[in-house]
């Protein structure tokens, strides 16, 4: 056999040979009319799920192989109805792509347990024409980009002989990150966070009242920029309530009738027109 393509690279491309008691994925997925097919596909631009470091961790990869070798490729100088016999997993490595620094799945607390349904003796060896899925835990320890290096060994029987190709290939990509506020000017930036969460806290000075005229909805930091087309207390008028403002209230504070501090109009200077008055003090009106 000359190879298996790509495609056999990407199905294999996280397999490990731990057979260790641990939760194994469904063989269910739906690949529809398809002979051949892996879920997520890097060639789609799918991959697996983003991890976060020291966060448990599980993904699935869905493996459906063919009958036939060449539905592998149709490249491949074999008769139509050669048989793909099975695909081995012979070794997995990960490369740290800002590094470059080789490593093993292990080394980033990740490991996959292969499921191939009792097919075989050896958990990672896999039946042509047959479904599997294998599964992606564990807790990462390392953040980063890492591509997923196997080593692959496909079989097949020609001339009434049986042939073995092994294969490296390098086919996913896996994320690891560091979640929090990327924004230098935010009051919780994270200098180690490679991935913004959306939980960066900025200072936005604004006007944060309503029923302000250049009311800012975005604003968290009130800093007296309130415009109001009427100031409730501005009684000496000079388009702001203030101190002067506050000192004529309380003069008339208690006032029963034809009251210049009677702001709610209920006839009485009292509680009710402090706090109103309170609520626009230092606004400026226009």
């Amino acid at each position: 056999m000359l190879r298996f393509g790509a495609f056999l690279g990407a199905v294999f491309s996280v397999f490990h040979s731990n057979v260790a008691l641990a939760q194994q994925c469904d063989i269910d997925f739906d690949f529809g009319d398809a002979v051949i097919g892996i879920s997520p596909n890097p060639e789609e631009g799918e991959q697996f799920e983003m991890g976060v470091l020291g966060e448990p961790y599980y993904d699935v990869l869905h493996i459906l192989l063919p009958t036939f070798v060449n539905d592998v490729d149709e490249s491949f100088a074999f008769n139509d109805d050669t048989l793909l016999d099975s695909v081995a997993l012979s070794g997995t490595s990960l490369t740290n792509l800002e590094t470059m620094e080789t490593l093993s799945l292990a080394d980033i607390g990740l490991e996959v347990v292969c499921n191939n349904n009792g097919d075989s003796g050896n958990p990672c060896s896999y039946l042509g024409g047959e479904q599997y899925c294998g599964d992606l835990v564990g807790t990462p320890t390392q953040a980063g980009q890492f591509q997923l290096d196997i080593l692959t060994t496909g079989y097949i029987t020609a001339f009434n002989l049986p042939f073995g190709q092994e294969s490296v290939y390098g086919s996913f990509v896996l994320t690891i990150v560091i979640p929090g506020c990327t924004n230098p000017d935010a009051n919780n930036y994270n200098a180690e966070a490679t991935f913004d969460d959306g939980s960066c806290e900025v200072d936005v000075p604004g006007c944060m009242n309503p029923e302000a005229l250049n009311f800012n909805s975005e604003a968290n930091i009130q800093d007296g920029s309130c415009l109001f087309e009427v100031c409730p207390g501005d009684l000496d008028g000079d388009l702001t309530t203030g101190v002067y403002d506050l000192l004529d209230f309380l003069i008339s504070y208690g006032c029963m009738s034809d009251c210049e501090g009677d702001f709610t109009g209920d006839g009485v200077v009292g509680i009710d027109d402090l706090l109103l008055m309170l609520i626009y003090y230092g606004m400026v009106c226009v």
